[in-house]
């Protein structure tokens, strides 16, 4: 006959123990608005009927992060904002 024991794989224990490990940090777009954009508030305000250059930028999340660049600033807001809320805060005319 065989010798089977040599054919059996021996597997780790089953016990657990805790591990230290580090997490790493989430995607920069859960930041709140007013932490990341006090430079729009230094701006002066824009004038509504200039146009007003900016880039939109999906930063993804499950809240869909828009992040938006325009005046040498950078602020990021949930995909819930309206379009008019965004043009708004960056402009300075809330």
């Amino acid at each position: 006959m065989h010798d089977h024991s040599s054919v059996e794989q021996s597997f780790e224990s089953t016990t657990f123990g805790w591990k230290y490990v580090k997490v790493s940090r989430p995607a920069e777009g859960h930041k709140s608005v007013r932490s990341t954009s006090r430079g729009f508030r230094r701006l002066p305000r824009w004038p509504q009927r200039k146009p007003l250059p900016a880039t939109l930028k999906f930063r993804g999340g499950s809240e869909c992060w828009i992040e938006v660049h325009s005046r040498g600033e950078i602020a990021r807001f949930p995909g819930y904002t309206s379009l008019y809320d965004v043009w708004a805060f960056i402009s300075n005319n809330t």
